[in-house]
C-alpha cells in the first residue's frame, strides 16, 4: 500500500487540468445545483467527462436513473477521514474498455491521474416542488479498472488530500 497525496498528483498536470481539479478538491463536501457545476463539466451529457483533445479524463457524474443504475453502487461508501468509495461501470459501447471515455479513464488509474466526482442526490424530474438537480461534490479520486468485475472503483482522497492505495 502507498499513501498518494492529491498535491503531489496535481504538480505534473498542466495548469488548466490542476484548475479544474482543485474546483472539485476545494468543494469538497459542498451540494451545487446543476447551474453551479463546473462550466465544462455539466455542458457533458455523458457520465465520464473527457476534455476535447486530452488524452484522460477530467471527472465523473452519476445520475439518478442513469442506464447504468443497477451496476453502480447503490451509494458512496464515506469513511470517517473524508475518503470514499464508489463503483462506477464503463460506458456501454461496441467498443467496450477501448470506448474513448473507458480508455481514458482507464488511463488515469494506470497513471494515478486523479478525477473529480459529483454524485446526484436530487433530480429536478423525480422531486416534488423542488425542481432542482442537486449534486454533492465529493472531491478528487484515484480510479482503479477492476477488469474481472468489469467495473471502475473510485478512491476518494481524504480530508488532508490523502488516499491510502493499493498498487
Amino acid at each position: 500500500m502507498i499513501d498518494f497525496n492529491l498535491h503531489d498528483l496535481l504538480l505534473p498536470l498542466s495548469k488548466d487540468h490542476q484548475l479544474s481539479l482543485n474546483w472539485f478538491s476545494d468543494r469538497k463536501g459542498d451540494v451545487v445545483e446543476w447551474k453551479d457545476l463546473l462550466p465544462k463539466f455539466k455542458t457533458n451529457p455523458k457520465g465520464i467527462y473527457c476534455p476535447k483533445n486530452k488524452n484522460y479524463a477530467l471527472a465523473v457524474r452519476n445520475n439518478i436513473g442513469s442506464i447504468y443504475g443497477s451496476r453502480e453502487s447503490i451509494e458512496v461508501v464515506e469513511g470517517q477521514s473524508g475518503s470514499w468509495y464508489f463503483e462506477y461501470p464503463p460506458e456501454a459501447d461496441t467498443a467496450g474498455i477501448d470506448f474513448h471515455t473507458n480508455k481514458k479513464l482507464k488511463i488515469c488509474g494506470e497513471k494515478f491521474i486523479p478525477i473529480g466526482f459529483a454524485y446526484q442526490i436530487q433530480n429536478k424530474e423525480t422531486i416534488g416542488s423542488d425542481k432542482r438537480s442537486l449534486y454533492k461534490i465529493y472531491g478528487c479520486a484515484l480510479p482503479r479498472y477492476n477488469q474481472d468485475l468489469n467495473i471502475f472503483q473510485l478512491y476518494g482522497f481524504n480530508k488532508n488530500g490523502v488516499i491510502r492505495f493499493l498498487t
